[in-house]
């Protein structure tokens, strides 16, 4: 029973614990009856007074009942002095350490360790002004050449990079309706020439009838002035004689009919003849043949294209510029031309022309470009860069296009100061020849650098320093 009258379950039941006034001294009892009985009372008393409330938990008296004096090992751990407590003071501390000696190593190579830079003094000098576009291989002079009849072709003697004359056989379309027109059109001629015969010769007659009717009226007129004959025989001469007339008009308007039409078979000969002679395809101007879209026996009809043929003396490169320079170039000034076949080896012209109309979508003109001589290879269409010299100017500071730098849009430039490098910003004007004219923000005798990657004080030396 517990404290509150309640039997106490079987499955509460707990050991007696130090806390509850029963020791393991108190237990240990001799065995036996007397000893049982005990031990079952000192039970009983230790359940009555355990206070109500949630169920302990039922531990088994071990060694940590026991005192400490009575612990197996108690002796050899007695004089043992305690752990010291960890300091991490000391632990931040070297870490602070560590991290000030890597910054400053780190600082020390960032600026204390000469960085190799090259070095571009700027001096007063002259610069020539330029002007720079796209470029595209072209040609004043070229042409298709075409067959004006269709046909087969039967002859073809020329291929691509051909050099050719004006007249030279380029080639020959075999027609079998245009042999069979020219045949007409001679036959035509001929029967013409028949009419123009016959027609004279009928003039000739009517010529003749009219001088017999005017001498027939002649004599008449006599006689009928004697009363010989009838005026009735006069009238009828004189009829005779006006149809003589009229006969010879008429004879002689045949005559230039039969000339007109033979003249016209002529033509139309002549016509045909020129349709069978344009068979014969030639060159209409001297050049290269550039490229050839037929092969022999192809096909052709009237004005597909055979052969294109290249005047290379009018070979220029028609370059693209904005609107905004086309008051700046002018036909004769210098330029240069650059293939990107042949980037090292600028070939020099001239400026020729201007183009007179500006693009609607990209406001650019062009403007064509000589060149004095031409590349070993060159091809129509082919691309390059055209540079145009537009002016001089004296006494101007410029520095080299390759050490120009920007800091949120501001164009600048690293200048050399007690051997270190500094920022510095600048106003740009003109350019030409690789640099560009530094209007504001540079002083004579400065140096300018180039490098890869330049920072604010940085320590630099020239490459002849370091070597």
């Amino acid at each position: 029973m517990n404290d509150r009258g309640h039997a106490t379950p079987f499955g509460q039941l707990r050991a007696p614990l130090a806390g509850d006034g029963v020791t393991a001294s108190s237990l240990a009892t001799p065995t036996g009856r007397g000893g049982g009985e005990a031990s079952l009372r000192l039970l009983t008393e230790a359940r009555e007074t355990t206070p109500a409330g949630p169920t302990p938990v039922t531990r088994r008296i071990g060694e940590a009942d026991r005192p400490a004096e009575s612990r197996p090992g108690a002796g050899l751990m007695a004089g043992r002095p305690p752990s010291r407590p960890r300091r991490p003071k000391r632990t931040l501390g070297a870490l602070l350490v560590v991290l000030l000696l890597v910054g400053g190593a780190v600082a020390g190579v960032r600026y204390g360790l000469p960085r190799t830079a090259e070095h571009y003094p700027i001096l007063p000098g002259m610069l020539a002004v330029e002007l720079s576009g796209p470029a595209t291989l072209d040609a004043i002079n070229q042409t298709d050449v075409a067959a004006t009849s269709a046909g087969r072709i039967i002859r073809l003697p020329v291929d691509r990079n051909d050099v050719v004359k004006a007249g030279d056989v380029i080639a020959v379309i075999k027609s079998d309706d245009l042999e069979r027109q020219v045949a007409a059109a001679q036959a035509s001629v001929e029967s013409a020439d028949r009419g123009v015969d016959e027609a004279k010769a009928q003039q000739t007659r009517a010529e003749a009838a009219l001088q017999n009717a005017q001498e027939s009226h002649d004599r008449l007129q006599k006689l009928v002035a004697s009363g010989t004959v009838t005026q009735a025989s006069y009238d009828a001469g004189l009829a005779t004689l006006r149809q003589a007339t009229a006969d010879l008009t008429a004879a002689k308007a045949a005559v230039a009919r039969a000339e007109a039409e033979h003249r016209a078979a002529i033509s139309q000969a002549d016509l045909q003849q020129t349709y069978l002679d344009d068979a014969v395809v030639r060159a209409p101007i001297p050049g290269v043949v550039v490229s050839r879209a037929r092969n022999l026996g192809d096909v052709v009809s009237a004005g597909a294209p055979i052969v294109t043929i290249v005047d290379p003396g009018s070979i220029v490169m028609s370059a693209r510029f904005d609107e905004s320079a086309i008051a700046s170039i002018e036909p004769g000034q210098s330029a240069s031309l650059v293939f990107p076949s042949r980037p090292g080896t600028p070939i020099a012209g001239h400026v020729l022309r201007l183009g007179r109309k500006v693009d609607n979508e990209t406001r650019e003109f062009s403007a064509d470009i000589r060149p004095d001589t031409l590349p070993p290879n060159w091809a129509i269409g082919q691309r390059g860069r055209v540079v145009v010299t537009v002016a001089t100017k004296p006494g101007v500071l410029a520095a080299p296009t390759e050490t120009l730098t920007r800091r949120d849009g501001q164009a600048g430039v690293w200048v050399a100061e007690g051997g270190r490098a500094h920022w510095q910003p600048v106003t740009l004007g003109a350019v030409g020849d690789g640099r560009v004219e530094v209007i504001s923000g540079l002083h004579p005798g400065e140096t300018v650098l180039k490098r890869a990657r330049l920072f604010e004080g940085m320590r630099i030396q020239p490459p002849s320093a370091s070597s």
